[in-house]
């Protein structure tokens, strides 16, 4: 499962700028997990934000939540409130346990 540590933004983010991906090196952001059912968002997320970090994606709740039990840690997980089947309040929930 993911640490205490972990910070869980739930909403789809419509603009990363710049500023905002600077803001992740200095808060030490090395592992992001995006969560989104669009691909082209998942794609955006890859793209903007794999420069300066490790970004892992899951199109589903249920794959989000596989990766979490595995072990592996995430800085920050970037959920879509909006998921096929599962909303991201329920993902957020499941983190926080």
């Amino acid at each position: 499962m993911a640490s205490n540590d972990t910070i869980l933004v739930t909403g789809a983010a419509g603009f990363i700028g710049s500023n905002i991906i600077k803001g992740l090196n200095q808060r030490g952001i090395r592992h992001i997990l995006a969560v989104d059912d669009e691909v082209n968002q998942l794609r955006a997320f890859t793209r903007l934000l794999g420069r300066q970090t490790l970004v892992t994606t899951a199109r589903t709740a249920e794959e989000a939540l596989e990766h979490l039990r595995n072990g592996t840690h995430f800085d920050l997980v970037l959920c879509d409130v909006n998921l096929l089947g599962t909303s991201g309040i329920d993902v957020r929930r499941w983190v926080e346990q």
